[in-house]
């Protein structure tokens, strides 16, 4: 299995100077040759979507298509990776905001009385999904 970020023998062929979702998709696909590494990696939707896409034009994953790939769900069947809104095994965590450390403190205010303020209106920064699922603060 492969899983961005994550070391040991499990999953050290994901382990290398590629980023970890690409390095994750690549477990998946194997090597050009046909070497397979890894029969499951634990990563968001898009991110195969779009790695099996760059993969393919790059050379690397010639031939590869979404259909050669499924997700696990929870009640153990298997279904295409285009069906992960009712098939998946959890929610991704949310992004993080990074600040300069001389900027913390006005960040945090910012973020809090933009969150406070939205109360009176029903905004809600940081729960984006009743306006269409984009996120509003993130890309």
């Amino acid at each position: 299995g492969c899983m961005p970020g994550a070391n040991g023998n499990l999953c050290k062929v994901c382990i290398g100077q590629e980023g970890r979702v690409k390095a994750s998709s690549r477990c998946l696909l194997g090597d050009p040759s046909g070497r397979s590494f890894g029969d499951v990696a634990l990563l968001e939707h898009h991110n195969l979507l779009q790695n099996i896409q760059y993969l393919n034009s790059s050379g690397w994953a010639t031939g590869c298509s979404p259909g050669d790939f499924g997700l696990v769900c929870p009640d153990g069947s298997r279904t295409a990776i285009t069906a992960w809104r009712t098939c998946n095994l959890g929610s991704v965590p949310p992004s993080v905001v990074v600040t300069r450390r001389v900027t913390v403190t006005k960040v945090q205010d910012f973020l809090a009385k933009s969150q406070e303020s939205s109360k009176i209106s029903g905004f809600q920064l940081f729960e984006s999904l009743r306006y269409g699922g984009s996120d509003l603060l993130f890309k």
